[in-house]
């Protein structure tokens, strides 16, 4: 490699295989999508139409049409709940959490596969439940967890061998059943193959590698056979064979292209810009990775995303560019952030770390490798949590480095930065050394098996010897005891005719106690999966996380339910403008979320309008839930059915519409339910400052600016009946400055129980922690919120259902 080589740290995709619908359907392109829908229009409401429906949904999946893709999902799983279809159930549920898994949602698709595993078990279909095991393996890679998803992997891989093994006692009746099946067992194979490079067992790997693409050969898995092929070339790549890397990488891309599957074009793309940059051809590379990222970007893709731009990092780094490469590593790590991807993001911190070791951008040389130093030990935690040999070897290697230039630049601190800097060369020694003795190690083991197999032996003779003399005693103590047995008989026989009587009338009572207990036990299952069903429709009702992020870059959401489903919820939309204003916004919610989406951007130096609310329904669990889904839907109806948009008369509005629905005649008699809650409008002036309008009843919302705490006071009064006036809610203005913090919280936190007392954190608290971390990047905020949060509860239960949000103007 070229000695002026930048960052030691290179991202190369690998391709997990997700074969989420091997049961239903296999990928065949837009001809097969016009069949299906073609299918769709004349198909009966049955189990064949749920077929068709995730057919649909796996096809538009993989050319990026993720909405489209949730709606057959969806349709799906209605229809397979009302005929009472569980396959069809667990396959939609598994679909919904591959659109979130490919869109860097790591929480939502985590959530999607364990309930697609729970109805597969129910239904005992073998096939759903080893591809729910397959892709809960590739979360575990995504989150860093090898050894859990080395289990999941192994257990798919174990339930489709169960499969395949009745199939080939009958091949002539389930022929179609064993080619998909086949082609599933690939799939693990090859991700088990993944796991193995991951930490640093390469044979084992190539080993994988060659059973799955034998597998995906046989049975002309296309889609299989690239994503085989790529994961060589990123094998060979890693042995330094660059030549027989590209051409595999090359070969790859070759199917991609014929089955126009964008997202593993896009991969194909980044893997090859990689072996390109590693030859010294940079202006090739940079151009590979300029289509991988559109691509990417254009599929929502956030992991596959964050590892480009590390890769194209690099290379303006080597090119001197460093506002560019800093920019591309900096993104790297917000989206590896935000997707949860731990082997990402802890290369993103260690370039970054490397970049400022460097002092590229010429600022104080302590201060730069102080930077350096906090950014690789972030980097070396998380390496060393995910356990990747490559990476640990790698950062080891520039910590020890930094402080060796630390020992330069701090004279007062020299010893004890050389002291570090030796013990972490010595930590990059022993991982360095631990991959390249690979071979020795392998050696040890089989020899001590083989030594653990002597013992084994031994052990059973003599086993076997003491198992001799013990039956020839036993043999001699037999006859003594035949005789006291004849002796004993006749008086047992009394007993039992007395204990079997008993036993009758107790059989009798334990049946009807089993069967009461088994209807109370389903019952409870019953209502278990109704609750989690309906935490699935209001978490789709929740704002998405990608359009939060596109109208507050720098904010958090931190929204713990206190059970399945919760009576808080937040809100956001762009409210309609009138024609005279040139922009025009589409009442029309998208399927995922309640957001009116603008037909064009707001021209320059115009002014747009976010409205944002936070609230908290009566209740908590299911009773909070149906209030929450009530005022949702009165909120949407109030600003863009009706097209009221100041924060006031919205609430006013929302009020008479609760009354309304709930029956509240009067301030004495029926429903008390309603809501507490904050409702912000932000308005963005020509001149760049942000005016916002704010009511808020019962909860107090937060600014923060310059250091300094205000609070918005709230109407004491909520969003429904009560015992007081009516009187009208009350509007708050004011003028906020760049990187002004506001903080809009229900009252769980300042509520929940716990400390050494066991008493309410209370709001005090609150706003203590507010003042501290306002400074501090969003998601750090967050982490400490959660912190703070779980270290006063302890182990106690959660009093409320818990939304703190924060936004940075």
């Amino acid at each position: 490699m070229n000695k002026h080589w930048p960052i030691p740290v290179f991202i190369l995709l690998s391709f997990f295989c997700n074969p989420t619908l091997g049961t239903f359907a296999v990928f065949a392109g837009s001809s097969k999508i016009d069949s299906l829908l073609a299918v769709l229009k004349s198909a009966p409401e049955d189990s064949n139409k749920v077929k068709t429906l995730i057919a649909l949904s796996w096809q538009v999946i993989h050319i990026g049409k993720y909405p489209e893709g949730s709606q057959y999902c969806y349709r799906a799983f209605n229809l397979s709940k009302k005929i009472n279809f569980l396959p069809g159930v667990g396959q939609s549920l598994s679909n919904l959490g591959i659109i979130h898994d490919y869109k860097g949602e790591i929480p939502k698709a985590l959530l999607f596969y364990t309930l697609a595993l729970k109805i597969n078990k129910k239904a005992g279909d073998s096939n759903g439940m080893a591809e729910a095991f397959n892709n809960l393996g590739v979360i575990s890679v995504n989150t860093g967890d090898y050894r859990k998803a080395r289990e999941y992997f192994l257990k798919a891989v174990q339930l489709r061998e169960g499969i395949l093994e009745n199939f080939r006692r009958h091949p002539e009746s389930f022929q179609n059943e064993l080619k998909r099946t086949l082609k599933a067992t690939a799939a693990s194979l090859n991700n088990l193959g993944l796991i193995s490079k991951l930490e640093g067992n390469y044979p084992k790997a190539l080993e994988y590698f060659y059973k799955s693409l034998k597998l995906k050969e046989e049975t002309g898995d296309k889609m299989g056979i690239a994503g085989t092929l790529s994961n060589l070339g990123s094998l060979y790549r890693q042995q330094g064979d660059m030549d027989k890397a590209l051409e595999y990488m090359k070969e790859s891309l070759k199917i991609d292209m014929e089955l126009g599957i964008k997202l593993d074009i896009a991969m194909a793309y980044n893997n090859i810009g990689l072996i390109n940059s590693y030859k010294g051809e940079d202006s090739v590379a940079l151009r590979y990775y300029g289509m991988a990222c559109g691509m990417m970007e254009e599929l929502s893709d956030k992991t596959n995303r964050a590892k480009t731009l590390i890769n194209m990092g690099v290379i303006y780094e080597k090119q001197e560019n460093y506002p560019k490469s800093l920019d591309c590593y900096m993104n790297s790590l917000i989206l590896s952030e935000s997707s949860g991807n731990k082997m990402v993001m802890s290369g993103a911190l260690h370039n970054i770390g490397v970049f400022y070791m460097k002092n590229r951008m010429n600022v104080p040389a302590k201060e730069s490798l102080f930077t350096a130093l906090d950014y690789c030990t972030r980097s070396l935690n998380i390496a060393k949590e995910i356990n990747s040999p490559e990476v640990i070897k790698e950062v080891e290697k520039s910590v020890s480095a930094i402080y060796e230039k630390l020992a330069v630049d701090d004279p007062s601190g020299k010893k004890e930065h050389l002291a570090n800097s030796l013990l972490h060369f010595r930590a990059y020694i022993a991982a360095r050394d631990s991959l390249l003795n690979e071979a020795n190690i392998k050696k040890i083991t089989r020899m001590e098996s083989e030594l653990e197999y002597s013992k084994k032996e031994i052990a059973i003779k003599l086993e076997q010897e003491k198992e001799k003399a013990v039956s020839e005693a036993e043999s001699r103590r037999q006859n003594v005891f035949i005789i006291f047995a004849v002796s004993c008989l006749f008086f047992a026989g009394i007993v039992a005719l007395v204990v079997y009587r008993n036993f009758r009338k107790t059989k009798a009572a334990n049946l009807l106690i089993a069967r009461q207990k088994n209807e109370i036990e389903r019952q409870k299952l019953d209502m278990t999966d109704s609750i989690e069903y309906a935490g699935i429709i209001q978490g789709a009702m929740l704002p998405a996380p990608e359009e939060f992020n596109r109208l507050f870059p720098e904010a958090f959401i931190l929204f713990k339910p206190k059970d399945i489903v919760s009576g808080d919820f937040y809100w956001i939309t762009q409210p309609p403008k009138p024609p005279e204003g040139g922009t025009y916004y589409s009442p029309t919610p998208s399927f995922e979320g309640h957001f009116g989406i603008a037909s064009q951007n707001p021209p320059s130096g115009g002014r747009g309008a976010v409205l944002l609310a936070v609230c908290d329904c009566t209740g908590h669990g299911v009773p909070g839930a149906f209030m929450s889904m009530l005022c949702n839907a009165l909120l949407n109806e109030t600003v863009n059915d009706n097209g009221i948009t100041k924060p006031d008369k919205i609430f006013d509005s929302v009020r008479s519409g609760i009354i309304s629905a709930l029956k509240q005649k009067d301030k004495t008699g029926g429903s008390e339910d309603g809501m507490d809650g904050s409702l912000l409008k932000l308005l963005i002036n020509q001149d760049g400052c942000t005016t916002a309008e704010i009511t808020t009843a019962n909860n107090p919302v937060y600014v923060i600016s310059k250091g300094l705490i205000s609070e918005i006071k709230p109407d004491r009064f909520p969003v429904g009946i009560y015992a007081g006036d009516f009187s009208p809610f009350t509007l708050h203005t004011l003028s906020l400055q760049k990187g002004d913090m506001i903080y809009i919280t229900t009252d769980g936190y300042e509520d929940q129980i716990g400390g050494p007392k066991m008493k309410k954190f209370k709001s005090d608290k609150l706003r203590e922690i507010f003042v501290s971390i306002s400074f501090r990047p969003a998601h750090e905020q967050k982490e400490i919120l959660e912190k703070a949060f779980q270290e006063w509860k302890g182990n106690g239960e959660q009093t409320d259902d818990v939304t703190v949000i924060g936004i940075r103007i």
